[in-house]
C-alpha cells in the first residue's frame, strides 16, 4: 500500500493512500455536495488547482452540516486506519475513537493539518481536471477501435 511520510511539530506521520473505493465514497458523500461552489472559485481563479482545493474546503465548510465535516475529518481523513505516527519504527494510530494518540500533535491546527495533507496525498489525481480524464478515457476507447 502506498504511503506518504511528513513532519508535523517534529512528529513523523505516515498517511496511507485510501482505497478507490474509500476515494469514491468520499468523492460522492462528501465533494459532490459541493462541488458547484468550488467550480465556481477554480473559475475565478484562472483554474488553478489550488484554488479548486481550497474552493472545495470552503465549501465544505460552507455547506456540509457539523456532523457530517466530523465524519468526513474523524472517520476518513484522520483515521487510524490511514494516519499514523512513528515511534520508535512502530505505526501507532493518530487518532483513535476521537482522541488524538500523540501529545506533540494534540491540538486543532496539527488535526487540520495533517487531515488537509491526508486530503491532497489522496485526490491530487481528482483535481487534475475532468477533461484531461475524458480525453484519457477516449484514448483508449478509439485505440481498442482500431485494433
Amino acid at each position: 500500500m502506498a504511503f506518504k511520510e511528513v513532519v508535523i511539530n517534529g512528529v513523523t506521520v505516515r498517511i496511507h493512500r485510501m482505497s478507490a473505493k474509500t476515494q469514491h465514497d468520499i468523492v460522492n458523500r462528501f465533494i459532490l455536495p459541493v462541488m458547484d461552489f468550488a467550480s465556481e472559485i477554480e473559475v475565478e481563479d484562472g483554474g488553478d488547482r489550488t484554488a479548486a482545493l481550497k474552493g472545495l474546503l470552503k465549501g465544505i465548510n460552507k455547506y456540509l452540516p457539523p456532523e457530517k465535516r466530523d465524519e468526513l475529518l474523524f472517520n476518513y481523513l484522520v483515521s487510524p486506519e490511514y494516519v499514523k505516527v512513528l515511534a520508535a519504527s512502530m505505526e501507532v494510530p493518530f487518532c483513535q475513537n476521537g482522541l488524538i494518540q500523540c501529545e506533540a500533535l494534540d491540538g486543532a491546527k496539527y488535526i487540520y493539518q495533517i487531515a488537509a495533507v491526508a486530503f491532497v496525498f489522496n485526490f491530487e489525481d481528482f483535481f487534475s481536471g475532468w477533461d484531461s480524464i475524458l480525453s484519457e478515457a477516449m484514448a483508449i476507447v478509439n485505440s481498442k477501435k482500431s485494433t
